[in-house]
């Protein structure tokens, strides 16, 4: 209504520890009386609009970067598509049979082992939920960030997917991390290449387990590909190197801007920071 700007209210609402007042039952909640009854401090509503306004700049910039990146993405997957699905840059040359169809002359069929290093990702000794002083190494599960640890268990560029639980999420990096023990680590000269086939493997297929989803490094593997010409391969990985050193470069200006924003909310919502503060130093 007119005391509250919507986005300020948000804001608002994501500071406080709401889980405190989740009813203690076997299916936690929060009420409306509960929540309608929570006392807050309220600044007029032009400083609660000058505060959304700065939110919104850099919520709007990760949403830009976020686009971009999706747009990326695309790019890359088309490329891939059009190159190794379709041949369409090879179809006026010669083709042979093999068992996976016609391919072009001069690749061949193989295995996904024959062009990847694999291991299986280990348990931290220690880990936290947040991002808290040297705990700041990422512990990476099957489809996402985990927690944080202490140590660095790999410091290269790698590829992690799920072993255990989630499959089918492939996930990049490129910076100190701890693959947890439910992921496998992908290391490979064609990183690009091998990115788009653990994109597009049926996990489905090959799981193993009966109650809990469960995948090999063997299966991963065994994975029947067509392995392109040296050249093709390496004009591939130029061009889609260059979409998601991009992509990366967005991904960090995200971060970034994300870590503003979360470190400049909760001083502005206090008064510890005015706006004037903000606007002055830009």
């Amino acid at each position: 209504n007119e005391l509250a700007d919507t986005r300020f209210l948000a804001c608002l609402l994501s500071l406080m520890h709401l889980g405190n007042l989740s009813a203690q039952s076997a299916q936690p909640g929060i009420s409306v009386q509960t929540l309608s009854k929570q006392p807050i401090r309220l600044p007029s509503i032009s400083y609660q609009k000058k505060v959304s306004a700065i939110i919104k700049s850099l919520d709007d910039k990760i949403e830009v970067n976020r686009r971009i990146n999706d747009n990326l993405e695309q790019q890359a997957q088309a490329l891939f598509k059009s190159w190794f699905v379709d041949f369409e840059p090879f179809k006026d040359g010669e083709f042979v049979d093999s068992e996976l169809g016609r391919i072009p002359k001069g690749w061949r069929v193989g295995t996904l082992g024959e062009i990847i290093h694999i291991i299986s990702g280990k348990r931290p000794s220690q880990k936290v939920s947040e991002l808290k002083g040297t705990f700041n190494i990422p512990v990476i599960g099957a489809s996402d960030i985990m927690g944080y640890t202490n140590s660095i268990l790999i410091n290269e560029k790698i590829l992690v997917t799920g072993r255990v639980g989630t499959h089918g999420v492939v996930q990049r990096f490129n910076t100190p991390c701890w693959p947890s023990d439910n992921t496998l680590v992908i290391k490979s000269n064609y990183y690009e290449f091998c990115y788009q086939i653990l994109s597009s493997i049926d996990y489905k297929s090959l799981n193993r387990g009966s109650t809990q989803p469960l995948i090999t490094q063997m299966d991963i593997k065994n994975q029947k590909i067509m392995i392109p010409s040296e050249i093709v391969i390496s004009d591939f990985e130029i061009i889609v190197s260059s979409l998601m050193t991009l992509e990366e470069s967005n991904k960090i200006e995200s971060r970034r801007l994300a870590s503003i924003r979360d470190t400049l909310l909760p001083r502005l919502m206090s008064g510890e920071l005015k706006v004037n503060d903000i606007e002055n130093a830009s």
